[in-house]
């Protein structure tokens, strides 16, 4: 049975006028971006090749101090076009068993939050987590898988550098410090690539 993804038209999506890259969250950017007259369901192999449609992905980045969590996909990974590929983020899809509803109205907010948190138990195991923050939002437009996706990105904030992965399909976890991610950087997956210039910043 195939996965009922939860996604945006991309008409709306164009309004927020994102840039291509990751964008910084700007003040009430996502509570424009996530509106409920915007949202569709519908099933993951048909939403993969429909450019009316933008599929919500939940993109973790764990840090603690100057380091980031980085790991590599293997082949046991569902993306085939990510395997061999550094990434500093974890994650998937938003799918139907996230919604959190309201008084009857989807919350997409709190729907991506319940998202997040599922694909970090799903995918790691980690000690106490100190805080954790949506800080922006990749949007990309290079090619057609690209455009069928927006990530929602969310720094999980480490009390120390504990992490075990338990998705088969990630190996190679370290934390490394932020200054040496710039020459890994042909490495990364795409995803992770764009991020270099915030993390560099905020270091």
């Amino acid at each position: 049975m195939t996965e009922t993804l939860v996604c945006l038209t991309a008409r709306h999506v164009d309004t927020v006028k994102l840039t291509d890259g990751f964008n910084v969250l700007e003040p009430n950017t996502l509570d424009r971006l996530l509106s409920v007259d915007a949202l569709w369901l519908g099933p993951r192999t048909w939403l993969e090749t429909d450019e009316n449609f933008r599929q919500l992905v939940s993109y973790v980045v764990f840090r603690h101090a100057h380091s980031v969590l980085v790991y590599r996909r293997t082949p046991k990974g569902g993306e085939t076009r990510l395997h061999g590929r550094l990434s500093l983020g974890v994650g998937g899809h938003v799918n139907a068993t996230d919604l959190v509803s309201q008084e009857g109205t989807v919350d997409l907010t709190a729907s991506l939050h319940r998202a997040c948190a599922r694909e970090i138990a799903e995918e790691v195991a980690t000690g106490r987590v100190e805080r954790l923050i949506t800080i922006g939002i990749i949007k990309e437009s290079g090619n057609a898988v690209s455009r069928v996706h927006l990530g929602v990105v969310t720094e999980c904030w480490l009390e120390a550098p504990e992490v075990t992965l338990i998705d088969p399909g990630l190996v190679d976890a370290d934390f490394v410090p932020v200054s040496t991610l710039p020459s890994l950087s042909e490495r990364m997956e795409t995803w992770s690539s764009c991020l270099l210039s915030h993390l560099k910043s905020g270091q």
